[in-house]
């Protein structure tokens, strides 16, 4: 796991997101987490597929790291599916980080309407 989180710092060191990308699906959760929170600043939305998958992930802590990292890279689509995850949440700590990714959500084409508070 060790070596694999120092690959992942070492690759966005280097802005190798393509790279990285792979982690993001590791078995291990503390990879999952490093690779989401790695490709987080490239906002680059080609890799919000793979981390919107991570919404689902039994691990609250990858859920959360998700959509923090889909609050920077999430098209409105991507967005919208941290909104539906959020209906069905039960862990107060991942419902509490959806919506405050919803509020800052940033980037792209996203309209104002992503984010509407009145609906939380």
């Amino acid at each position: 796991m060790a070596d694999k989180k120092l690959k992942i710092e070492k690759l966005a060191a280097k802005s190798k997101w393509k790279n990285i990308a792979p982690f993001m699906q590791d078995k291990d959760v503390e990879v999952r987490i490093a690779a989401l929170e790695a490709i987080a600043p490239c906002e680059d939305p080609q890799y919000a597929q793979v981390a919107a998958f991570n919404l689902n992930d039994a691990d609250p802590r990858v859920r959360i790291a998700a959509a923090h990292c889909l609050a920077r890279i999430g098209s409105n689509r991507e967005i919208e599916s941290i909104r539906t995850k959020m209906a069905t949440e039960s862990d107060e700590n991942v419902k509490t980080a959806y919506h405050d990714c919803l509020r800052d959500a940033k980037g792209g084409k996203r309209e104002k309407t992503v984010y509407n508070p009145n609906k939380y």
